[in-house]
């Protein structure tokens, strides 16, 4: 869970210790400046990101805090990320509208001081920050952050829909991050292909580990009666800019996936692929795979080493043909 950050002047400094006490007690993380600045850092840019990574800003308004910049920059920073802003007012001050529309919460009594109507307040919007499994930024369009929602969604249909709208959006980066990032970090196959299929339609070599995860997993191409030809067809798509995701994999792979990539290597025919190609012909198992490839790219270099391995080959067959003396 994220944090609460205090937002406060510092001649209310001795509320804003007892605040930070309140709200740890119940359970939450506070951040109060200065003594969550770590050493060395730039404290301005310490500071905005702290009120980014915090689900809620409490502001305790007094004159000396209306009248500072800092106070005032702090609460607008935070609106402007879309962090929950929470007004505490600890004396009498005539709030900027802007704040005084956010229902604030009056602590001028020091007798009779709404603690726990805070504490609720708090809580309501740590339980409204619900995680997803992709996270985008708080400054994202609502509709980003309605499709990323979607992703975890139990019915399918919901899944697929929700790729295609940050699809749809893809020309904001915060659309194009999520997509990027189902396809690695997602626990749904069906996401990661498809999150896949979309950045690969944009010729993303992000999208490379999830084409690979349908080669991989038989089962899905099974379930939705799918060959991988099309597989084939997205990762050309993509084309040299894959090339170097899918030799990272040749290493990882089973040996009917490594033969997939072969192919494709060989089919992108980029001269970059030729190294892993040439090692690959040293693997019984896709060494038939590797020498196609390797023909198809065409190089001097490809052919040649294509050249010498048949000669090797045909070696071997006529000393094992030998008859034992």
């Amino acid at each position: 869970m994220s944090h609460v950050f205090i937002c406060y002047h510092h001649d209310d400094g001795d509320f804003a210790d007892l605040l930070k006490s309140r709200i740890k007690a119940a359970g939450f993380d506070p951040w109060k400046a200065p003594e969550s600045i770590r050493p060395g850092e730039e404290w301005r840019a310490e500071i905005d990101q702290a009120i980014k990574d915090a689900f809620a800003l409490i502001v305790v308004m007094t004159p000396e805090a209306k009248a500072s910049e800092y106070v005032t920059y702090e609460w607008a920073f935070a609106l402007g990320a879309r962090v929950r802003v929470i007004p505490v007012l600890l004396k009498t001050t005539k709030l900027h509208p802007r704040l005084e529309a956010l229902q604030y919460l009056d602590f001028t009594n020091g007798t009779a001081r709404p603690w726990d109507k805070l504490i609720e307040e708090v809580r309501q919007e740590a339980n409204a920050q619900t995680p997803h499994t992709i996270r985008v930024p708080k400054d994202a369009p609502p509709a980003v952050k309605q499709a990323v929602a979607a992703l975890d969604s139990v019915d399918f249909a919901e899944r697929k829909a929700a790729v295609e709208s940050l699809y749809a959006q893809m020309n904001h980066p915060a659309a194009r991050e999520a997509l990027a990032s189902a396809v690695v970090q997602h626990s749904t196959l069906d996401v990661r292909v498809h999150a896949s299929v979309m950045l690969a339609e944009r010729r993303d070599a992000r999208a490379v580990p999830g084409l690979i995860d349908a080669v991989r997993d038989q089962q899905y191409q099974y379930n939705y009666q799918s060959s991988s030809w099309w597989i084939h067809e997205f990762l050309q798509r993509i084309g040299p800019a894959a090339v170097p995701a899918l030799i990272e994999a040749l290493d990882k792979e089973d040996s009917r996936v490594r033969r997939y990539i072969i192919q494709t290597l060989g089919k992108i025919k980029d001269a970059a692929a030729v190294p892993a190609l040439v090692d690959a012909l040293r693997d019984e198992q896709v060494c038939n795979a590797a020498a196609e490839a390797l023909e198809r790219i065409g190089t001097p270099e490809a052919m040649a080493a294509v050249e010498q391995w048949r000669r090797e080959q045909g070696a071997g067959y006529r000393t094992a043909q030998q008859p034992i003396e």
